[in-house]
């Protein structure tokens, strides 16, 4: 009912025909294409794997969880988010072409640079002829 009224609104807000679509491994970001009727054609682990945040009483994280139950703490994944922060901005500048769709998570977009993030949330990227990346959050309102 509700999810279904929301996803309406959303693709209204999104590209008739996306030049592209990518998504991340991760469950919710499949499903998040398949709502949409999106067909993502191209998977990239670092837009959102099968992992969960580990975190401490306060909110921390303090790790990951792994869709086999591995605990991973943070400082052991810090090569792979050294990895990501060197890739995503040549990601978005040479491989994501005008009007593509990306179903990834908040991780990624604090790692471009948007540090409040949300979850479940839609966002438009852009990119100046400098290089740098914008991000503007796009609501059903």
């Amino acid at each position: 009912g509700i999810r279904q009224i929301f996803v309406l609104k959303v693709k209204e807000l999104l590209p008739k025909e996306p030049s592209e679509i990518f998504s991340g491994t991760g469950r919710r970001f499949i499903e998040s294409a398949k709502c949409f009727e999106a067909d993502p054609i191209q998977y990239f682990n670092f837009l959102g794997g099968p992992e969960t945040d580990l975190r401490d009483e306060n909110g921390k994280v303090i790790g990951f969880l792994l869709a086999d139950g591995t605990k991973i703490p943070l400082d052991q994944y810090r090569e792979e988010m050294a990895w990501i922060k060197k890739t995503s901005k040549f990601f978005i500048q040479e491989m994501i072409p005008e009007g593509a769709l990306v179903f990834s998570g908040r991780l990624w977009m604090r790692i471009l640079g948007f540090p409040k993030a949300k979850s479940a949330t839609l966002y438009k990227l852009t990119m100046d002829s400098g290089g740098k990346i914008g991000c503007q959050e796009v609501t059903t309102d």
